[in-house]
């Protein structure tokens, strides 16, 4: 589980699942959650992707919001056109679902 195309640089995160992974204009998109190799549950960290550099995947850790979302997989995303992400359901480490703005 390798990213090969486009080349990948930055706060690479690792290879995931149940992530949601949301686009905010052409060449952007932010990673939410999901679950890693190893991880004993799902994760609550976001990373951003820049691809306006033609064939160059550059990724940025970043916070998330003011106060961290519960850790969640399995869930959706979208982006409200202006300045927020709303992630909506999915499954936290206990299984309880929810919404919540990013």
């Amino acid at each position: 589980m390798t990213w090969e195309s486009p080349i990948s640089t930055g706060d690479v995160p690792p290879p995931r699942s149940g992530h949601s992974l949301t686009v905010v204009r052409n060449g952007v998109a932010y990673m939410f959650g999901g679950t890693t190799k190893g991880a004993k549950g799902p994760v609550n960290d976001m990373y951003k992707l820049d691809t306006r550099d033609k064939g160059v995947g550059r990724w940025t850790k970043i916070a998330t919001g003011k106060t961290a979302p519960a850790a969640r997989w399995h869930h959706s995303a979208t982006f409200d056109g202006r300045d927020t992400i709303v992630v909506f359901g999915g499954y936290t480490s206990d299984f309880r679902c929810g919404a919540l703005l990013l």
